[in-house]
């Protein structure tokens, strides 16, 4: 074979070996850095605010709650993994409501609209 014949073909399986090698290298960084971990203050509010939604929480803000901080659910053999959403401060979920307070409806842990009713 020529290079007239295999040439360009040499030329693209070049390039496209460039765009994979540049590819990979940027997947590996990404794998070799570590997200940071939550702040335990932040567990500790997240804990102690599931735990009011359970105990005493209307089935809106349970609902809420899961929308908020449950990612995926994932189906293994050994069974169904949570995995789970770390909101952060800004998208922080709200304290359990007293019951003189009004129920509205819920959508991904904000409360606005007519009760019963999820809000856009």
């Amino acid at each position: 074979m020529d290079d007239t014949t295999a040439g360009p073909r040499l030329r693209d399986l070049h390039d496209q070996i460039t765009q994979l090698t540049a590819r990979h290298n940027e997947l590996a960084a990404t794998i070799a850095s570590q997200p940071q971990p939550p702040a335990p203050a932040l567990i500790g509010h997240l804990a102690s605010y599931l735990r009011q939604i359970i105990d005493a929480g209307a089935p809106a803000e349970r609902k809420a709650a899961i929308e908020a901080l449950i990612h995926q659910i994932r189906v293994t053999p050994e069974g169904l993994i949570p995995m789970f959403r770390i909101p952060q401060p800004r998208n922080h979920p709200r304290p359990a409501r007293s019951n003189q307070q009004q129920d509205h409806g819920s959508h991904n842990g904000q409360f606005s609209g007519p009760a019963g009713a999820r809000t856009r």
